[in-house]
């Protein structure tokens, strides 16, 4: 025993890191994290085996979230404990809403509805302002009446890269948008008829043609139309104001989850997102989806970490406003009221184990914060829960399209399931590998994000899971994946991403994009910091009448400038990526082909033709009627003359003197020989595609 005991192990060297050499080693771990991410979307790219890269990606995830640590901002909780609200003003609100009930009509926007629902609103929102006494707050009048009389104008550099991001995201949604993409397509040309209707004052709720639609983006497009016309301009530019609007909007969110460099960031990535122009500059309501999502994630962001009654009125107005925009905002909903009871639970598991019962103080503040967001939802969206309540069939008959043509898909399937953890995979590999595959909408099956932020939108996403209670990381979780949600539960058996229903998600994935890039300056900002001043010392001699002379320049700078030079340099990449995706790649594949659309050329040869009437010969499926009327609206001309059939005794043909003009299909010989043997004088011009094949004839005959 005495043997065993006098046995002495080895001693092993342990390599122990002091906190300082942790710290040190932090931006080089950051670093080989951002590598190993661009390396992995390189791989993803190219088509690479897909556990390559999501290895890369996973191992990039770990090393980021590791190293992002302690330059992560996450704004903290003010730890507010009292909602005041105005009980006198907030009951008459109530009031007012249902006189806005028994005022609308089932589907129709009445003064009698119109003027006690606005006024339920105003009410609301001054019943919700009230502050508590010990905070008071100058007017904002006086504000900016002490601002002016400070005498000096100081513009953070974030501000700036908000400028900059609003001025570069106005020029990638406006440039050249009358002509790209040149094609309406099925859905847009009932846009402009409904924008018609409101223009003629008829004011509908819901609009029921193509299978129904929510109206604030008609209404919208109306007032943008007051001033520059009907058309399909004005439709397009509608969309792309509001994707303007949008960057400010993820600006506001970005600052009050982490901080203004954050926001900077996430406003410039979203300016330069592919995925956000291809939808702000198609004329489709859609676009109003990941403005909307944004503002209230930022209403909610800012009930949860402040949690006034003012806040949370903005969460349920933003709420209740999206409700008017597009059916696959009804997924915020449950978004909103996950992330209130998530954020109650840390306060709940306190007092459940016994501990002080303040702790019990915010989770009952968040509840009633959700109350008041919800009801003020209610009161907002009052026109269309009105509508709802009386034609629920013709408000769910998309979806009962869609679900009828999920269950034909399904069958043959294994199992529900198995399908819906596929629809899973195939939603979360849109970011980063293969998209929609719709030629409309984008190159088909292009990832929806750029190179460089799909890359920092996987970092961001691990920082966020590493750090999951911390700020309003959760949050960005949680709205990510419940905005998913409408493409995945709708997705029919092997189909591709849909950019539409997924597009809530644009605001999140680009935040997380902006918190990695933040934390990679930071991280080369360390470094910088170590580094002396770099300094360029220029010597020249001249000559002078008696002596020889030295001169110098010398210039310096500091190191703390290039992580911003290489933070720019990325955005610049991104954006250049973005202008050839849509100005080059794009319009290649953009329909009808190569970005030639039929229906526009058959819109311009019915207006230039004025010496006698001018018609369409229908083909199967060559070309979109609806369409061809709308261009000509925008044109300031009404024209319906389609014809189904040909026939000299019979419709126009009979005892027809002057000159004609008739577009036909190419392939539609029968029709073309017809009017040749019917007109002793003709002529026909051919319309080719970009590619040299005909598109369509142009008969002009006279007798």
């Amino acid at each position: 025993m005495s043997a065993v005991r006098g046995i002495q192990r080895p001693i092993r060297p342990q390599v122990v890191l002091s906190p300082e050499r942790l710290a040190a080693l932090r931006p080089y771990i950051l670093m080989a994290g951002v590598t190993l991410a661009v390396c992995a979307q390189s791989l993803a790219d190219r088509r690479a085996p897909a556990p390559i890269a999501l290895a890369l990606f996973l191992l990039a995830g770990v090393l980021y979230a590791l190293a992002a640590r302690p330059s992560t901002a996450e704004r903290p909780t003010l730890g507010q404990t009292t909602l005041v609200v105005n009980r006198t003003l907030f009951p008459w609100a109530l009031v007012f809403g249902l006189l806005a009930w028994a005022g609308f009509r089932p589907n129709q926007i009445t003064l009698q509805g119109l003027m006690p629902w606005v006024l339920a609103v105003w009410l609301c929102y001054w019943a919700l302002s009230a502050q508590p006494a010990t905070a008071p707050r100058a007017p904002w009048l006086a504000r900016l009446r002490a601002f002016w009389r400070q005498g000096a104008w100081r513009v953070s550099w974030p501000t700036v890269g908000l400028w900059l991001a609003v001025a570069l995201g106005a020029w990638l949604r406006f440039h050249r948008l009358a002509e790209l993409p040149a094609d309406l397509g099925w859905d847009l040309p009932f846009n402009l008829t409904d924008a018609q209707r409101i223009l003629h004052e008829s004011y509908l709720v819901f609009f029921p043609d193509n299978l129904g639609r929510e109206g604030l983006f008609f209404y919208l497009m109306a007032g943008v139309s007051r001033v520059f016309g009907l058309s399909p301009y004005s439709m397009r530019l509608t969309s792309a104001l509001v994707g303007v609007a949008a960057i400010p909007a993820v600006y506001l969110l970005a600052r009050e989850l982490t901080n203004r460099e954050v926001g900077a960031y996430a406003a410039l990535l979203l300016a330069v997102n592919k995925w956000h122009i291809v939808l702000t500059r198609s004329g489709y309501r859609v676009s109003l989806m990941p403005l909307f999502a944004i503002l209230v994630l930022y209403g909610l962001a800012r009930g949860l970490r402040r949690g006034r009654a003012r806040d949370w009125f903005w969460c349920g107005l933003f709420l209740g406003l999206g409700l008017l925009t597009y059916k696959a905002f009804v997924f915020a909903v449950p978004v909103v009221v996950g992330s209130v009871l998530v954020y109650m639970l840390p306060g709940l598991r306190r007092v459940a184990v016994g501990e002080s019962a303040r702790w019990g103080e915010r989770p009952a503040l968040l509840l009633r914060g959700l109350g008041l967001a919800l009801m003020v939802a209610v009161i907002v969206a009052m026109p269309l829960l009105r509508f709802l309540f009386h034609a629920p069939e013709t408000y769910f008959a998309r979806e009962q399209h869609g679900l009828q043509l999920v269950s034909e898909s399904l069958e043959g399937q294994p199992t529900r399931w198995e399908v819906l953890g596929q629809n899973t995979i195939t939603s979360l590999l849109m970011f980063n590998y293969e998209g929609d595959g719709n030629s409309r909408f984008g190159v088909p099956f292009q990832r929806h994000l750029g190179f460089v932020s799909g890359a920092l939108f996987v970092l961001g996403g691990a920082g966020a899971l590493a750090r999951l209670r911390r700020g309003g990381n959760a949050l960005l979780l949680l709205a990510l994946g419940g905005l998913l949600l409408p493409m995945t539960v709708s997705l029919l058996a092997g189909e591709k991403p849909n950019c539409f229903r997924s597009s809530g998600t644009i605001g999140p994935a680009v935040l997380m994009g902006a918190l990695a890039l933040a934390a990679l300056r930071h991280a080369l900002g360390q470094l910088a910091a170590k580094a002396p001043p770099l300094l360029v010392r220029l010597v020249w001699n001249g000559q002078a009448e008696h002596a020889r002379r030295s001169y110098s320049l010398q210039l310096g700078a500091r190191a703390m400038v290039l992580p911003f030079l290489l933070v720019g340099l990325l955005i610049g990449y991104e954006e250049r990526e973005t202008v050839r995706f849509y100005f080059q790649d794009f319009r290649r594949f953009a329909p009808d082909v190569a970005n030639y659309s039929i229906a526009q050329e058959v819109a311009h040869k019915v207006a230039a033709f004025d010496e006698g009437p001018a018609y369409i010969k229908v083909w199967p499926h060559w070309y979109d009627g609806r369409a061809v009327r709308a261009y000509l609206v925008g044109m300031g001309i009404t024209w319906d003359n389609e014809l189904f059939e040909l026939d000299q005794n019979s419709g126009p043909l009979r005892d027809f003197r002057g000159k004609i003009l008739v577009i036909l299909n190419p392939e539609d010989t029968n029709s073309l020989q017809l009017l040749q043997n019917y007109f002793p004088r003709w002529t026909v011009n051919r319309d080719t595609f970009p590619d040299g094949r005909t598109a369509m004839l142009a008969f002009y005959g006279q007798r």
